[in-house]
């Protein structure tokens, strides 16, 4: 029952979209997180295309007491650790579940 409440959260946010004028909380070049509400944040990490360039990827990060779920991880191994450690020394929380929304590079490369 927890990770379904999890699930419709992130339906729910992902199916209205998110506005950028949320709160920046952390960003680096690899890695944004932008606060949308008390309990839910975005992040977003970027893929170098080529022939394109920069891409953007989101996900979302969902805090729930000291316990957090991650919906889809960052492109790539150093902008998954910076959101791990962002969760465990900004948020004082345990990441619980990891769900990743589709196999794409863009959601499960970290």
């Amino acid at each position: 029952m927890r990770y379904g409440l999890f699930l419709i959260l992130a339906i729910v946010v992902f199916q209205n979209g998110y506005s950028q004028s949320g709160k920046e909380l952390y960003k680096s070049e690899n890695l944004r997180i932008t606060q949308l509400t008390d309990n839910t944040f975005i992040h977003e990490s970027y893929l170098r295309i080529k022939g394109f360039g920069k891409y953007g990827s989101n996900g979302l990060v969902f805090m729930n007491s000291s316990e957090v779920a991650v919906y889809d991880t960052p492109v790539n191994d150093i902008a998954s650790k910076e959101l791990i450690d962002w969760i465990k020394n900004y948020l004082n929380s345990k990441i619980e579940a990891v769900i990743v929304t589709h196999s794409h590079e863009d959601c499960m490369g970290g």
